[in-house]
């Protein structure tokens, strides 16, 4: 049970860091919130789906003596975290002050 509880503490710790690193800490990027998103795209999106599958792990009817959700949705949270750090240095992508 112990692990149960540590797995579920470790992904929320690891998704809350992220997506504050994504969400809020600056990463020298200027514009609105459509640049943030475009900057951010893939670190996001690993977010959500860290959130997607830590809720499926914790539905009633989903067992606890399978963790492979909860550990998916853990790595997912690791991945969204290193590639905001990343992507706050390096942007993939970046909106045109043309338009």
């Amino acid at each position: 049970m112990w692990l149960w509880v540590s797995l579920i503490a470790g992904w929320l710790v690891l998704l809350a860091v992220g997506i504050w690193v994504t969400a809020v800490a600056g990463g020298g990027w200027s514009g609105g919130i459509r640049a943030r998103y475009l900057a951010f795209a893939p670190a996001l999106g690993m977010q959500f789906a860290s959130i997607a599958f830590g809720v499926w792990a914790l539905l009633p009817g989903v067992s606890q003596d399978d963790w492979t959700l909860m550990w998916f949705a853990g790595g997912l949270a690791a991945v969204g975290l290193v590639l905001g750090v990343w992507y706050s240095a390096f942007p993939w992508m970046v909106e045109s002050e043309d338009e």
